[in-house]
């Protein structure tokens, strides 16, 4: 559950900032430094999210404790 709220805050936060570089009046190298930063935001989310998801993936027998 914790890596679907975290992917979707992600999502949230990348497509907010690459709608406000195309949305409001700035200059260029500033539309690119916000998609950067939206670019970086959503892989390094999407890589929390995929080890949380990977970790909680994991069962342990219920006799010996084996992975």
């Amino acid at each position: 559950m914790l890596s679907v709220v975290v992917a979707f805050l992600t999502i949230l936060s990348g497509a907010t900032l690459i709608l406000l570089s195309g949305m409001l009046k700035m200059e260029m190298w500033l539309r690119v430094l916000l998609v950067a930063i939206a670019l970086i935001a959503v892989s390094g989310g999407a890589a929390v999210a995929t080890a949380l998801d990977l970790s909680a993936g994991t069962f342990e027998c219920r006799k010996c404790g084996e992975i």
